[in-house]
């Protein structure tokens, strides 16, 4: 897990990355919401719709162990017959995708099966199972300049075909790779990590919420535990312990016990009743069987 002094200097890094930009052209809004699109796409959040977590620790061990620089990187990404460091049926990204056309928030695109076999490829070059930035790192570390290697080199790719053609995007800008990287950085490490943050945030307090209502059921039973225990070694019957409200009920359940404790008590009055006429009856019996002497 990122310290927070990692942390602290990736988004360092980030403002001075937008600092940097500042001043600098942009691409055209139909290039730069093409570029968000496919981002989206191979990070499969139009699936997911929320960020993934990191990749594994192994899947950097991995990739450390084969890329020292940015040159190697650079080498792999673009050079389509690198060997493979992983086989392709190891590359999970793109796998649950559905060809043919979709409509996202800029418009139409079109995807088919090469656009999936290229990215993938490229994937397994660098030997990435997924597609997937870490977010709480420098954007400059090598695991996320690979990711945005793979993520401008398919769009460049994708663009000259008819992926994205219904946007009506220039095809020069899409390899213009000065102008694509302060787009993706932008995108990827300050509007999406903003995002990842605040769903980070949500999901500890969620977390937390759960465990404070599984503490409060669990006090609660332990309550009714303790109830029926102090009931029994008082040796009650049954029928005194039913009408004691069981904190765990909600309030429907206690208005019934209400009415349940009324019965009982009804009950109750009318066993009084009934034993009283007995009493008499009794009294009466025993003044035929055995009538009182006259003492006078």
């Amino acid at each position: 897990m990122a310290s927070l002094t990692d942390l602290q200097t990736a988004s360092l890094e980030v403002d001075l990355l937008q600092g940097m930009n500042i001043g600098k052209p942009a691409p055209p809004s139909a290039t730069r919401d093409a570029l968000y699109a496919h981002i989206d796409i191979i990070w499969e959040l139009l699936e997911h719709k929320y960020i993934p977590g990191p990749p594994s620790p192994n899947t950097l061990r991995e990739f450390n162990t084969h890329f020292s620089d940015v040159f190697e990187i650079q080498h792999a990404a673009n050079n389509t017959l690198a060997p493979s460091l992983i086989p392709l049926n190891q590359v999970n990204a793109l796998k649950s995708l559905q060809y043919g056309q979709k409509k996202i928030d800029p418009g139409v695109i079109h995807l088919d099966g090469f656009f999936v076999d290229y990215t993938q490829a490229t994937l397994a070059r660098l030997g990435l199972r997924v597609w997937a930035p870490k977010l709480e790192d420098s954007p400059l570390s090598l695991y996320n300049e690979a990711c945005r290697q793979v993520a401008l080199k398919t769009f460049s790719q994708a663009a000259s075909t008819f992926a994205y053609a219904y946007l009506k995007i220039d095809d020069k800008y899409t390899k213009d790779v000065e102008l694509l990287i302060p787009a993706y950085n932008h995108y990827v490490h300050h509007l999406q990590r903003k995002r990842y943050e605040k769903e980070k945030k949500k999901k500890a307090w969620e977390s937390k919420r759960r465990q404070v209502i599984v503490r409060t059921r669990k006090q609660n039973l332990t309550d009714k535990e303790f109830s029926d225990q102090f009931f029994t070694q008082l040796t009650a019957p049954y029928d005194l312990t039913h009408v004691i409200k069981d904190p765990a009920k909600d309030n429907n359940d206690s208005e019934e016990d209400n009415g349940n404790s009324e019965e009982y008590i009804d009950d109750l009055e009318e066993d009084n009743d009934d034993s009283e006429e007995d009493n008499d009856e009794h009294f009466e019996d025993a003044a035929t069987i055995h009538p009182t002497e006259d003492l006078s």
